[in-house]
């Protein structure tokens, strides 16, 4: 896990995740991108209703 104000980068691909989802960074200020543009990196959570790949339940900034 990075620290508060630092960035994850995530390799290109499709990340499909079946059972970790609603990842919580517990806070941090976080970036997090890919590596060669969103075009490139996809987050599939399965399209189960209720299940997203982050949660975010105490914004410090803005999302993008």
């Amino acid at each position: 896990m990075s620290a508060s104000g630092g960035t994850i980068i995530a390799l290109a691909g499709n990340y499909n995740l079946s059972g970790d989802y609603n990842l919580d960074f517990g806070g941090k200020n976080l970036t997090i991108r890919s590596d060669t543009g969103p075009s490139t990196t996809r987050i599939d959570c399965g399209g189960v209703d209720g299940r997203r790949a982050f949660y975010f339940h105490s914004a410090r900034g803005q999302v993008h």
